[in-house]
């Protein structure tokens, strides 16, 4: 697309100022070639390095979440070598707060009705 012709016309005034014109033409596209080129060179430096810092991040996060579940693990294990009790999981902790609601519930409305009564006595 940037590259053009050699010169056609038969005069060689004209030749040589075509010439010319193709010269120039292909010296401003050569260096603009160039420029693009060092721009690209450029942007590849900065994305390479770029990824090289965000790798060695990525290790380093990775190296300290390695290291933390460690810690977790073990002060989970310190806690229940402690724990002096039967070992309850989540769901039965919760169904036996829900009887426990439950029936604290009932006794309340029990001891409404009773107060309903009392009131009604009087």
């Amino acid at each position: 697309q940037y590259i053009l012709s050699k010169p056609t016309s038969k005069q060689k005034s004209v030749q040589k100022l075509m010439f010319g014109h193709l010269i120039d033409s292909t010296k401003d596209n050569l260096t603009k070639s160039v420029e693009a080129q060092e721009g690209i060179s450029q942007i590849i430096n900065q994305s390479t390095q770029s990824a090289e810092t965000l790798s060695q991040k990525y290790f380093d996060i990775k190296a300290r979440k390695e290291e933390l579940a460690k810690e977790v693990k073990a002060k989970r294990e310190k806690i229940m070598e402690n724990y002096k009790g039967t070992e309850k999981n989540y769901d039965q902790i919760q169904e036996e707060t829900f009887q426990n609601f439950t029936e604290l519930s009932q006794r309340l409305q029990t001891m409404q009705e009773i107060v309903g009564k009392c009131e009604e006595l009087s």
